[in-house]
C-alpha cells in the first residue's frame, strides 16, 4: 500500500513571535515551521532552521565560539511545543486571557556528537511520539550541512502548565 503524503502548513515567525512567551534571548526560534499533519490533521513532526550567534556562545567557551548545549536542548523543546501547538495554539485567534503555552517538562536523553558554532547553519527536525491529553513527548534531531548530526533529543516532554 502507497503511504499518503503527510498535509503540510507553516507557522510564521511572526505568528510564533506573537504568541510565544519568550523575548530577546531566550526566544531562539528564528524562522518560520514547517509543520507536517497526519490523516487525523494532528500534527506529526515539523522543521526548522537555527545559526547560533555570539549571544548564544557569548562567554562559553572563550576564544571559541561554542553553542551550549542546553542552548539546544530547549531550542528543541521549542520547536516541540510550536510544533505540537501548531494548528491549535500558534494559528489560532489571540484570546483576551492569553494562550496556555506550553512548558518545558523534561526529556530522556541528549546525545551530541558536534560542537555547534555560529558558522553551522543548524536543521531541526522534530517528531511527535505521544501525545497524551495536554502532554506532548517528541524526538529532535539537529543536523548541519552535509546532514551532519549534531544532536539527538529523546523523550522531550512538554505540557502547558
Amino acid at each position: 500500500m502507497e503511504k499518503k503524503p503527510h498535509t503540510i502548513g507553516t507557522v510564521t515567525f511572526d505568528q510564533i513571535r506573537s504568541k510565544m512567551p519568550h523575548t530577546g534571548r531566550a526566544l531562539l526560534i528564528q524562522e518560520d515551521v514547517i509543520v507536517a499533519l497526519g490523516d487525523n490533521m494532528l500534527p506529526v513532526g515539523g522543521t526548522t532552521c537555527f545559526t547560533p550567534n555570539a549571544n548564544h556562545c557569548s562567554g562559553h567557551f572563550p576564544g571559541y565560539p561554542v553553542c551550549p548545549a542546553h542552548i539546544l536542548v530547549e531550542l528543541a523543546a521549542q520547536l516541540l511545543g510550536v510544533v505540537a501547538y501548531g494548528p491549535t495554539l500558534w494559528l489560532a485567534p489571540a484570546q483576551e486571557d492569553g494562550p496556555s503555552v506550553p512548558f518545558f517538562r523534561g526529556l530522556g536523553e541528549a546525545t551530541f556528537r558536534l560542537i555547534a558554532t555560529p558558522e553551522h547553519i543548524l536543521v531541526l527536525t522534530a517528531e511527535i511520539t505521544s501525545m497524551r491529553s495536554a502532554l506532548v513527548v517528541g524526538n529532535v534531531k539537529i543536523e548541519c550541512t552535509g546532514k551532519k548530526k549534531v544532536a539527538d533529543i529523546k523523550g522531550i516532554r512538554i505540557a502547558p502548565k
